[in-house]
């Protein structure tokens, strides 16, 4: 529930899904854009900091979230009340736990501490991409990925599958 009322005061909307089936705890939407955030907490004190396993329970053991279920993890130490906003390619590369300090200043992950604006660029990014496929469509007048690629010289003497 603290995820949600602080990713709604950063502008978001939230949606839980149903049931235990999906690799991810939330989805935050804004203008249309989802991303899918896999929200981790901690209270275990490990030397100056404290440490926040980022792994899932799975068949033969723990098992590391990928970039295909999970776009963000969202870390909250309980203690000191702080959020990291980690990508996945950032905490999937950690094997096991992540060590967080949110006292020290030069810390691993202190780029991603109370880091929101990255949930915000990340949807920017996607809506890029969607306004670009869109021109490219309305140019080609068909969707994505179903250009024929076929091997035909060019005007220039070049081969390009493009040209028809």
């Amino acid at each position: 529930m603290r995820f949600m009322a602080r990713a709604a005061e950063e502008g978001f909307r939230v949606s839980k899904p149903w049931g235990d089936s999906a690799r991810y705890d939330f989805a935050v939407e804004e203008n249309g854009r989802f991303l899918r955030i896999q929200v981790k907490s901690t209270i275990f004190r490990s030397g100056s900091g404290y440490a926040c396993s980022i792994q899932r329970a799975g068949e033969g053991g723990a098992q590391r979230y990928t970039t295909e279920q999970v776009d963000f993890f969202a870390a909250y130490v309980i203690p000191e009340d702080v959020w990291y906003i980690l990508p996945t390619e950032v905490a999937g590369a950690v094997n096991g736990q992540l060590q967080l300090s949110p006292k020290k200043a030069k810390q691993r992950y202190a780029n991603y501490k109370e880091a929101w604006h990255l949930l915000h660029a990340a949807v920017a990014k996607n809506q890029r991409k969607l306004r670009l496929r869109r021109r490219w469509e309305r140019r080609w007048r068909r969707p994505i990925g179903t250009l024929k690629r076929e091997r035909r010289p060019s005007c220039a003497g070049r081969w390009s599958p493009w040209r028809g």
